[in-house]
Order: C-alpha cells, then structure tokens, then sequence
C-alpha cells in the first residue's frame, strides 16, 4: 500500500508540469530500498520518517496499531499511513496526525478531509493511508489518533505519539 501512495505522490509530482509548486529535482519515491516491511529501513538522505505504536484507551484496550510519516525534508507535503488491528469489525473510525502528544493533544495537520476514514473489517482490522499537503518540522512533536465516529469525533479511542527514527 505504501508504494501506491508513493506513486500517487509521483503522479501528483510529474504530472503538473513546469509551472508547479514541487521542486523536479526531489525524489518522491523516498524508500528506494524497501523491503516490504515497512518502517525499519534506514531513511535515505533527505528523508524524514517518523512511527508510532497506536494504543486504545480504557473501554477501548484490545485495539493496537501501527502508524508511520514520511516526508522529504523541507517538502510541504507527507504520506502518513496506519493501521488497526483487534477493533469492532463494521465501525468506521476518523484518524488524523496532530500537533503535540497523546497526553497534550493538538489540532489536526492538514484537513479532516485529507484523511480517508478506516473502515474495520470482519477480522477487525483496517489500514489507511493519507497524502497531506502540509509540511512537518523535524524536532515537533506529533500524534495520531484514532476517533470513535464522525458522530462522536470529540472521542478519542487510540493514539500513539511519533517518533522521529
């Protein structure tokens, strides 16, 4: 799935033509020497790659998750991708990267919008990805969180905070 992302990002990049906002000299494909396993690759130069161990919260213990951030540094634009597992198969659960930690909280990086929801399948798991174009600073702090609904967006059920690795 990651790879699609990145070629979409690649699309989105080439296929705007000269009078575009990317730099044609970036390398979009930011993980050249991925193996499938997403996530403990070396970042090649230029890369700034962050990951996150999703938790729920109490009432919402069994689900676990895995989310991870890629950006070329100084781009203003990443791909964040997740994904649950151990979750109520047919819910349908909004996710963002925000500013800050789990503990503090923070707005949402880009648009709700941005975000495509998850949607639990019946062995309770979903994974997502999203193309934001925002860019992220190296040394903040940054969250996922996983929403129990669109009708019940103000609660939380998981979060993991980013780490830069």
């Amino acid at each position: 799935m990651m790879r699609h992302a990145l070629v979409l990002v690649a699309a989105l990049a080439s296929g705007c033509g000269d009078n575009d906002d990317f730099d044609d000299d970036v390398d979009v494909d930011i993980d050249e020497n991925d193996d499938g396993d997403d996530g403990d690759d070396p970042p090649p130069p230029g890369v700034l790659r962050w990951t996150a161990t999703i938790t729920g919260y109490a009432n919402y213990g069994t689900i676990a998750g895995v989310a991870n951030v890629q950006m070329t540094n100084g781009a203003a634009l990443f791909l964040a991708t997740v994904s649950l597992n151990s979750d109520i198969p047919g819910s349908v659960r909004p996710w963002h990267v925000h500013d800050g930690t789990c503990n503090s909280g923070g707005d949402i990086i880009g648009d709700d919008g941005d975000y495509p929801r998850l949607i639990i399948d019946n062995a309770g798991t979903a994974a997502g990805e999203a193309v934001v174009d925002v860019g992220l600073v190296s040394g903040e702090a940054y969250h996922v969180n996983i929403h129990e609904s669109d009708a019940q967006f103000t609660t939380l059920i998981a979060c993991g905070d980013l780490v830069r690795l």
